[in-house]
């Protein structure tokens, strides 16, 4: 870890070492609701339903974790019922592969 010794660099230090520690959190919390997506789908679900709006703005200006977060939207599909929603990755495996070329 650094020394740092004047007020100005003392200052730079710590905000260095708080912009680390925050982009563990993302890491950890991305990776959390990740497993959840696969774990507990209901939970996930319900999770989603209330806080998706915050996951689909991270999508939009997070840039850092965009991969990440892209993977935890959820979307309305015609072969779900009313008001359940499906992930990208599942939608486009029941693509079939002559209309997957279109999307990838």
């Amino acid at each position: 870890m650094k020394t740092c010794h004047s007020t100005s660099r003392a200052r730079r230090c710590r905000t260095e070492l708080s912009s680390k520690t925050e982009q563990g959190y993302h890491k950890r919390f991305l990776k959390f609701l990740d497993e959840e997506a696969t774990s507990r789908v209901d939970g996930y679900n319900e999770f989603y339903a209330q806080f998706g709006i915050f996951l689909k703005e991270g999508a939009a200006l997070d840039f850092t974790h965009k991969d990440q977060i892209v993977k935890l939207l959820r979307y309305e599909s015609s072969l779900t019922e009313k008001g359940k929603t499906t992930s990208l990755t599942d939608y486009v495996s029941r693509i079939r592969a002559s209309k997957r070329k279109f999307i990838t």
